[in-house]
């Protein structure tokens, strides 16, 4: 087999497993749009789509994307064969497909709203593009298909006066994209298509066997119609996801470029890009660089979008603003080492570094190690043991079973690690944040909610190297996700099952108190009964709370709101006490000295924390940390003031004001995770 086979196959083998699991063996072609989306999340390529099957004689859509910094609205088909040879995509086949698709694209800027079920994803989709209409600069037609496409992407006229391209994700496209590394296309870009005969430079300096460095001055047009035309993907992973997490445009940037154009290159720092290579000419005399390859913006993202931002918005024509680059040119050898450094150096005057949360950070480092060494016990019924692969960079597992050289090494690895266990960056991050009660940053998207699990991990506990156990237990929260989503796909609620199992698993969390046995999920790799009979009894309260309290807003983005997780914690909902069997062990945290309290609160903030923190009994305090133990919340500092307020009162101490202050919130924090101190002491 060629390597595009296997990964046919293998595509094949992941949808039809997920199919399965979702109890609904027909829906490969949701599976399929499913996964090229999140594929082209990862790499720039969309902002957030939506999948949303529909399709009539006349009319076919399989989902819609809105980025609105460009203005740019992406209408998506999907064009899905379960044979397992692949198959061509021919003109015959597209031409009426992206008819179908261009007519859903124009019926849904209309009428379409008004003849479609209100309670469907599909309605919420339809009236997410009439809204958005007037403000579209850029229509793009996207088919996903996984076939091999063997004729010329068409040309379309626009539609409803709209600028309308067509952009074809096939078999060998989308198999490039997956096995990227880091799942983006390259951007190479013709200085000449942007009106630049050549762009003028300092240099080369640097080591002839790692890295060559220019110095050059950009035309601040040429700059913005350059990420008008590729967008975020020009922008370097931890840049984009920078951008994407606390993505305002600068004020300060706006200002001079409004203002000041003029002096915008002696105000502003310029950009740091790295390139693969650089062709360069000599024109009239002078050697200039004249196309870049496999570009990418390692500093200067917010430059950029500011640029784009203001030609787009007509504040400025930017014919004054010019850009300093440094360019660095760095050899295919060292690329994987060299290339984030960089990226992490330029962006080391931010308070906010992306950086720290590459593919090659620590924490994912080490997690790919635990789950490359790391067994997992038998399921019931076999006998075969298995192990989770987490993918630390996309197509990682492709890569593995590839090289194996023998199909009958192929099938053992297979076997061994299954497709269905494999972990994506992404996967990670949702089951953490439902987890931790955040159920509206999960229906933000994969990739958006990837970048606050990041942020979140940097601002509470960046200094986490994952251990063995906390593998294991991150694949227990994995089965605890995929089992619930396959019950709550059978139970036919409805649409928004996403949402619904972020919210249903986030509520039960909360209930708990993060009280399921985690341990108990590991080992059976399945839930037991009685779990999943709860799943099951609360998923259609959670998924009726999100409906009605949604009124007439658009269902789909009223998930993203942090009011929809405080309107379904009002659901009047008990966790049987099945699921509440934790044995209480002891704590094992450091005991630390009470300090006396001479001087008393010295603020009114501490006052009321000391008030606070001496309402609750000792015994509660004690169980307090018990639980975080337990459950695996909270610092071992954090866990140990605990312990030792409690101590303190229940020898008629007062804490110290240090430790009321920090009592307080962890008070917080466990009462947010659905910690009763009631409970703990009745």
């Amino acid at each position: 087999m060629t390597q595009l086979s296997m990964f046919h196959a293998d595509l094949l083998q992941s949808v039809r497993m997920a199919a399965e699991e979702e109890g609904n063996p027909e829906s490969l072609a949701h599976g399929f749009t499913q996964y090229v989306m999140d594929l082209l999340t990862e790499g720039g390529e969309a902002a957030d789509p939506v999948v949303a099957l529909y399709g009539l004689p006349k009319m076919h859509t399989s989902g819609y994307d809105w980025e609105e910094e460009r203005g740019l609205l992406s209408i998506f088909g999907t064009e899905f064969s379960a044979l397992p040879d692949i198959a061509s995509l021919t003109k015959a086949e597209l031409t009426p497909m992206l008819k179908r698709v261009t007519e859903f694209a124009t019926r849904a800027t209309m009428d379409l709203d008004s003849k479609i079920d209100e309670s469907t994803v599909l309605h919420d989709v339809v009236a997410e593009i009439k809204s958005v209409w007037p403000k579209v600069r850029r229509l793009r037609l996207v088919v996903l298909s996984n076939s091999r496409l063997r004729t010329a992407v068409p040309v379309v006229a626009p539609i409803r006066d709209k600028d309308t391209i067509v952009e074809i994700w096939d078999i060998e496209r989308i198999q490039k994209l997956s096995a990227s590394g880091n799942a983006q296309e390259p951007v190479s870009v013709d200085l000449l298509e942007f009106g630049l005969n050549g762009l003028p430079f300092l240099g080369p300096n640097g080591s002839q066997d790692e890295y060559q460095s220019y110095l050059a001055v950009v035309p601040g047009r040429v700059l913005a119609d350059i990420y008008g035309e590729y967008g975020p993907r020009l922008l370097e992973l931890n840049v984009r996801s920078f951008l994407q997490t606390r993505g305002k445009i600068n004020k300060g940037i706006q200002a001079t470029i409004s203002s000041e154009p003029g002096r915008f290159l002696a105000y502003n720092n310029g950009l740091s890009m790295t390139a693969s290579s650089v062709e360069t000419e000599l024109v009239e005399g002078q050697r200039v660089i004249t196309r870049l390859h496999d570009i990418q913006i390692v500093n200067g993202g917010q430059t950029t979008a500011s640029l784009y931002h203001a030609l787009s918005g007509g504040k400025t024509d930017l014919d004054q603003i010019e850009v300093q680059v440094k360019l660095t040119v760095v050899d295919h050898a060292v690329r994987d080492d060299l290339a984030p450094r960089i990226s992490e150096y330029s962006n080391s005057q931010n308070p906010v570094r992306m950086a720290d949360f590459s593919a090659n950070d620590a924490f994912h480092v080490e997690l790919e190690k635990h789950s490359r060494v790391t067994w997992a016990p038998s399921a019931e019924g076999t006998n075969t043991m298995t192990r989770w692969f987490f993918e630390r960079a996309r197509g990682q597992y492709a890569d593995a079973v590839a090289r194996e050289r023998t199909p009958a090494a192929q099938r053992k690895f297979k076997s061994e690690h299954p497709v269905n266990q494999k972990l994506l960056k992404t996967d990670i991050a949702k089951y953490e944040n439902t987890w931790s009660q955040l159920p509206y940053l999960v229906s933000l998207g994969a990739e958006k909610n990837f970048n606050e699990f990041l942020q979140r991990r940097r601002e509470t506990n960046a200094n986490l190297i994952p251990d063995e156990e906390y593998f294991r237990r991150v694949v227990a929260k994995a089965i605890l996700w995929r089992r619930a989503e396959a019950a709550i796909t059978k139970l036919q609620l409805g649409g928004y099952r996403a949402a619904t199992v972020a919210y249903t698993l986030a509520l039960l969390s909360n209930r708990t108190a993060q009280r399921i046995d985690l341990a108990k999920l590991w080992q059976r790799q399945d839930l037991p009964e009685d779990l999943l009979q709860a799943i099951m009894d609360l998923a259609p309260l959670v998924h009726e709370r999100i409906l009605s309290t949604a009124g007439a807003r658009n269902v789909t983005e009223w998930a993203k709101k942090k009011e929809c997780w405080e309107a379904v914690q009002e659901i009047g909902w008990t966790a049987p006490d099945s699921l509440l069997s934790v044995t209480a062990r002891d704590t094992g945290a450091k005991k630390t000295a009470a300090t006396p309290d001479d001087a008393g609160p010295r603020s009114a903030e501490e006052s009321e924390a000391m008030n606070v923190v001496c309402a609750v009994r000792g015994e509660a305090w004690k169980s307090l940390s018990t639980w975080a133990k337990q459950t695996d919340n909270l610092a071992a500092w954090q866990r140990g003031i605990a312990f030792s307020i409690g101590r303190a009162l229940e020898s008629d101490r007062k804490p110290s004001i240090k430790q009321a202050v920090q009592g307080q919130k962890i008070l917080a924090e466990a009462t947010r995770l659905g910690f009763d101190l009631q409970l703990a002491t009745s």
